[in-house]
């Protein structure tokens, strides 16, 4: 099982990912320039929660690279 407060973690990490990738389309439309801030800032979170999955799998590093290889 998978302890409350790293679900909430998760949850918190995607409902941001959503979040920001719905302003990026948004922006992406008026060619803001916030766009490429908000680009970084979804690869931040993303990083992010592979690293937390990972660690409530147990990923050892061989494993997690040849996830990223099938990416």
């Amino acid at each position: 099982n998978i302890p409350i407060s790293e679900q909430n973690q998760i949850i918190d990490l995607v409902d941001k990912l959503l979040r920001l990738n719905q302003e990026v389309k948004i922006l992406e439309k008026s060619e803001n320039k916030e766009v490429n801030k908000l680009k970084r800032e979804i690869n931040e979170i993303e990083i992010k929660l592979d690293m937390k999955i990972d660690s409530i799998y147990g990923f050892s590093r061989a494993e997690i690279r040849a996830i990223e290889e099938l990416e």
